[in-house]
């Protein structure tokens, strides 16, 4: 993983009610990114961040459509990642696009279509499905973990409460698809694929609430949590077999 900077220039349009007028633009965008090219950034770069740098230029027309653009050239500047170790729900709305470039998290939405908070909790679950690969598209996958919280009406909200959610780097990610097979939970993986979750089919047990770290629902039965999903901290004991 590296931060790569992309020399890009092109011409943008803005609606004058009676005509358009265009505008010439060059940036200079730093990225990160896992290998140097233009597949898979050039989406990030056009619908992300070309928007944010155009609305932050002085004096200039508004932004209505880009009508060309270019990438005239990109250098690796660096081996450095500035979001590693931070939390995805303290990240500014700039760094939460930067994320999604890393990781081509496509879900995450476009800039100035929706609130921060939103914009937090989209990338986390994000995040969360594509580079933890944990399994939670699914009502009957949500149910059985910790960060999904059963509402009066019944519905399943998310909400990682105290749970820490940090962003690491997973070498030679560019390429990594999600399998598209059934897993059990003893699959889930930390992130690269190395297996953090060895023992946690116990949770379906009548497992005792003071031994493993998982937290546990009003009827006792013992649910992953993130933590332990990220750390591997799953030394809960198998219920004895009746």
């Amino acid at each position: 993983m590296a931060i790569f900077e992309y020399t890009v220039e092109g011409v943008y349009e803005t609606d004058k009610g009676n005509g358009k007028e265009y505008t010439p633009f060059n940036f200079k965008i730093k990225l990160p990114r896992f290998e140097k090219q233009e597949k898979g950034a050039c989406t990030h770069i056009l619908r992300r961040f070309l928007p944010i740098l155009i609305k932050n230029m002085k004096n200039k027309p508004l932004l209505s459509g880009i009508r060309h653009w270019v990438i005239t050239d990109i250098q690796k500047l660096n081996d450095d990642f500035p979001l590693e170790g931070k939390q995805i729900k303290e990240l500014n709305g700039y760094e939460i696009q930067e994320l999604a470039c890393m990781y081509d998290l496509y879900e995450i939405p476009l800039p100035f279509t929706t609130s921060i908070s939103e914009l937090r909790e989209t990338a986390q679950k994000a995040y969360m499905k594509k580079v933890l690969e944990i399994p939670m598209e699914k009502v009957e996958d949500q149910e059985k973990l910790s960060f999904f919280k059963r509402q009066p009406n019944g519905s399943l909200k998310f909400d990682l409460g105290d749970e820490i959610l940090k962003i690491e780097v997973v070498e030679n990610y560019i390429g990594k698809k999600v399998e598209v097979k059934k897993k059990t939970l003893s699959d889930f993986v930390k992130s690269a694929g190395q297996a953090v979750a060895n023992g946690v089919l116990a949770i379906t047990g009548n497992v005792d609430t003071n031994q493993g770290q998982y937290a546990s629902n009003d009827k006792g039965t013992q649910f992953p949590s993130l933590n332990d999903l990220q750390n591997g901290t799953t030394n809960v004991q198998k219920p004895p077999l009746n």
